[in-house]
């Protein structure tokens, strides 16, 4: 009895998931000690802090959050909350530490996933499970062969780390969604039992609804997938009454799941739009974008993968024709990711980074690669059940030692978005400095207080913290229109006794990089990508920007996503708005924390009731004294 419990393959994976999870989770506790949990979550070497809020946002069921002293009833923000949904039912009963077992949820079904895709094609169980880890380790060996200097090194860890990492929420869960999805949608393609045809287009179609509420682009290939399959394999069958009673309720499932998001677009903030870098499509960009696609898809590299993947295809179904059909269920997905973007330009006049669908199709070129060559590897060299079974016991403590030597070259992390975004005085103790800071607001902060705040990872564990309200927000997450954010962020420049030529050199800074420009307090504190300035979407003529900045303007390119400058027309509004600015006393904050910055700090000595209770190289804190 005991044997058969070992035995059990989700046994054998929650064990390997487990082992993962504490490899990661015990260099945190190893190098930085007993933090509190929200400090470990916060710099959470995976994680994505930008996105913790809806978490919080969601497990209240409050889908407008501003922050705001001043503003309420505000419209909904348009970020799709469902992707945070399992995130914010642990949050809910576990609080802080539901970040953290999460990842040991996601790890064990990535693997099961991978397992029971490769069980399709008839393989032992320690071969899926082994394929499992496999997967999920790629990406992390991608990042070890970049400190290697290895040709092409970096394109593949870019190309990985979106293929599944345990980054929140994608691809950690947005990914989970994805290959759900290519699961069930697989086996209603090569099962021929009509009831368990039936249970997996209805779980495909529920997977589809998830991803239209997590990962648009994901989305669009999917359902063009699932057509393409549809149509495929019903054929002439597709009127029939059963068939077409299964589509129905399919589509009914799709529709359900679709509601929250939909509601969402109907009632979003406008300006949130322009703030997730939403811009329109002319006929102009639609042909440029369309030349950028052909023009990929000539690429020597694609085109070697290509031949790659066809010379492997007809080795692998002569040498094994069980497994035609499953290979080409994952050529579909790749044509899919192909004809999606040409589909989109066609039918759709708005778009948010298009580069997504130029990820896509080299990611599905890559599925479909390791899979042709898995099939490829079994079927003329593992055949042998004891050489599978020896080489695989070898392999699995490889796969575990390349991913430890992940996680110890990742763990260390002291500073959120560190080098070109946040300058710290002094990065090796800023983790610490923000411990103290934390600590302090622990003891001195009331959930009502009002916070002033330049610093993200206050505002983060402010949130996360459950405390109500702060201005100067991150504008990412927050339903607050551009013009309440400009409002406050004035009122907090003359809180701070500073003037308008203060405010547009803090916004304005057009740091010139390698190969963009970088605006990090307008990216983080104005407007997101409501500025984003490329080839594609400048919003005023080119005449009107900085001589420095007009030739990464001027490049033809579609990844200066999150590329962001003022225009001379957007700065002399911001000055006007500011003179035309009166202080708002209620704005008036309780507390006062500063990531140092001498363009915000220079004049704390002219604010009156409001003295320094605590200093270290990174921060400053000033708690207002006038009510003691």
């Amino acid at each position: 009895m005991r044997s058969k419990f070992f035995l059990n393959t989700n046994f054998q994976i929650f064990s390997i998931s487990l082992i993962l999870f504490l490899i990661k989770w015990s260099l945190s506790f190893y190098f930085y000690g007993l933090e509190t949990l929200s400090l470990k979550v916060i710099f959470n070497p995976s994680g994505d802090y930008s996105y913790y809020p809806f978490v919080v946002q969601l497990s209240k069921f409050k889908f407008n959050e501003g922050y705001s002293l001043i503003f309420n009833d505000l419209n909904l923000i348009g970020f799709p909350f469902l992707v945070s949904l399992f995130h914010a039912f642990f949050f809910k009963i576990f609080g802080i530490i539901g970040f953290i077992l999460l990842e040991l949820v996601c790890i064990f079904i990535f693997i099961k996933i991978f397992f029971h895709i490769f069980k399709e094609l008839k393989f032992s169980n320690i071969s899926c499970i082994f394929l499992g880890l496999f997967f999920f380790t790629i990406p992390n060996l991608a990042e070890i062969l970049n400190y290697f200097q290895i040709p092409y090194s970096l394109n593949i860890k870019s190309l990985y780390a979106g293929f599944y990492s345990l980054r929140f929420p994608r691809p950690l869960i947005t990914n989970l969604f994805f290959f759900g999805f290519i699961l069930f949608l697989l086996k209603f393609y090569l099962n021929n039992k009509p009831e368990a045809k039936k249970k997996n287009l209805i779980l495909s179609f529920v997977f589809i609804g998830l991803l239209f509420n997590s990962f648009f682009f994901f989305f669009i290939i999917c359902s063009l997938l699932t057509f393409l399959i549809i149509i495929i394999h019903f054929k002439k069958k597709i009127i029939e009454k059963e068939n077409l009673n299964v589509l129905l309720k399919s589509c009914a499932v799709l529709f359900i799941l679709c509601i929250p998001f939909l509601s969402q677009i109907f009632l979003i903030e406008n300006d949130y739009y322009s703030r997730i870098g939403t811009f329109y499509l002319t006929n102009e960009t639609k042909i440029f974008l369309i030349h950028h696609l052909i023009n990929g898809l000539k690429k020597l590299e694609f085109i070697v993968i290509l031949f790659t993947n066809i010379i492997f295809y007809f080795i692998n179904i002569r040498s094994n024709s069980h497994t035609k059909k499953f290979l080409e269920f994952f050529w579909l997905l790749f044509l899919s990711s192909i004809l999606a973007p040409f589909i989109y330009l066609f039918l759709m006049n708005q778009i948010t980074f298009f580069g997504n669908f130029t990820f896509i199709i080299a990611l599905t070129s890559m599925i479909l690669l390791k899979i042709n060559f898995i099939i490829f590897i079994f079927s003329n060299f593992l055949s042998n059940t004891k050489i599978i079974n020896s080489i695989i016991s070898l392999a699995f403590f490889a796969l575990l030692s390349f991913n430890s030597i992940y996680f110890i070259k990742t763990s260390k992390v002291n500073l959120l978005s560190a080098g070109v975004h946040f300058n710290a005085k002094n990065i090796e103790k800023f983790r610490s400095d923000f411990k103290n800071v934390i600590n302090f607001l622990k003891k001195n902060s009331q959930k009502n207080d009002l916070l002033l705040t330049n610093d993200v990872h206050t505002q983060i564990w402010w949130i996360l913290s459950e405390r109500n309200y702060f201005y100067f927000p991150y504008v990412f997450f927050v339903a607050l229109n551009d013009n309440m954010i400009e409002k406050q962020l004035i009122n907090s420049f003359k809180y701070l006794k500073l003037d308008k030529n203060d405010f547009i050199n803090y916004f304005n800074e057009n740091k010139i990089s390698n190969w963009r420009v970088v605006n990090t307090n307008n990216y983080f504190f104005l407007g997101h990508l409501k500025y984003q300035t490329n080839f594609l979407t400048k919003m005023s003529k080119i005449d009107y920007y900085p001589e420095e900045t007009k030739k990464f303007i001027n490049k033809k390119s579609i990844h200066h996503t999150n590329q962001v400058i003022l225009s001379n027309l957007d700065l002399e509004r911001l000055r006007i708005k500011f003179d035309e600015t009166i202080l708002d006393t209620k704005l008036e904050p309780n507390i006062i924390v500063l990531f140092k910055d001498e363009r915000l700090t220079k004049n704390l000595d002219k604010i009156k009731n409001f003295p320094t209770v605590l200093e270290n190289s990174n921060f400053l804190i000033l708690k207002n004294n006038a009510n003691n």
